[in-house]
């Protein structure tokens, strides 16, 4: 075997058990959320559930989990959209324009990306409380895209750098205005970027537990992340019930990822000389 056949070995075999390390906890999620409660406990634990059962998942969108599934939706996907909307503009004005302003206003937001959550919840909280947001959707999505869009912001200023400039200017020639040319040729010539932007802001938003859990009291608000934390109780708990509910909740981003992956590769690879 040459030099270079076993390093391709090597590679491969690295590979695979980095996959390994990801894959076989999110397995046996779903292997506990098919169990019953009893054969969650059983020593040597079963690879297979014997009997399998859908219960626990009924048990947990019964008690709440369906509920919980469709507020962190709700709020992912309206996070999502404010911060391609919010980034989209800024990253394209940040690229095109030609001033000084531009490296401080770079730097600025890469500062604002560098500010840990905890950071953020204090000045928050006191501003969505004197503007009457608390206990509302609009106060954690709007937390969540201030951590979002600070990051939209550099990937998308890449991507909107990589496309040319030539069919913009052709486009403002023929007649389109500046926002027609905006939407109709730079939105398009930079979908890769909007892809990953999106998908990672989904996958934030969605996953969120520290903005939740400080603007939301009521528990019918509150998303999966912060529902999955109720369904831990303080002296028992349903173990299958909770592996059930984590495996719903992860779904959607498992099956988002899987789709898309292609597009997020391309996507953070573009404009990343630049």
């Amino acid at each position: 075997m040459s030099f270079r056949n076993a390093r391709s070995v090597m590679y491969t075999l690295g590979a695979l058990l980095a996959m390994g390390v990801y894959l076989i906890p999110v397995f046996w999620m779903y292997v506990s959320g098919l169990k019953t409660e009893q054969a969650v406990y059983t020593i040597p634990p079963t690879v297979i559930p014997d009997p399998i059962t859908f219960e626990p998942m009924m048990q947990t969108i019964a008690s709440g989990g369906g509920r919980y599934f469709a507020n962190s939706l709700l709020i992912a996907a309206s996070a999502t959209a404010l911060t391609l909307l919010l980034a989209g503009f800024t990253g394209f004005a940040l690229a095109r324009m030609k001033s000084r302003i531009v490296a401080p206003a770079v730097l600025a937001v890469l500062s604002a990306q560098m500010l840990p959550t905890v950071l953020r919840v204090t000045p928050l909280f006191v501003l969505f409380n004197r503007l009457g947001l608390i206990n509302s959707y609009a106060a954690v999505i709007l937390a969540n895209a201030s951590v979002t869009v600070p990051f939209a912001v550099i990937m998308l200023r890449t991507a909107f750098l990589a496309a040319p400039t030539e069919i913009e200017e052709a486009s403002l020639i023929d007649g389109c205005t500046l926002l027609q040319s905006f939407f109709r040729i730079s939105i398009p010539m930079s979908q890769a970027g909007f892809i990953v932007v999106g998908a990672l802001s989904f996958v934030w938003s969605f996953g969120d537990f520290v903005f939740a859990l400080s603007f939301l009291s009521r528990q019918s608000m509150h998303p999966a992340a912060l529902g999955l934390y109720n369904f831990v109780g303080a002296e028992a708990t349903s173990w299958n019930n909770v592996m059930a509910f984590a495996g719903l909740t992860a779904l959607p981003l498992i099956v988002l990822f899987m789709v898309l992956q292609k597009r997020i590769v391309t996507g953070l690879s573009t404009g990343s000389f630049r």
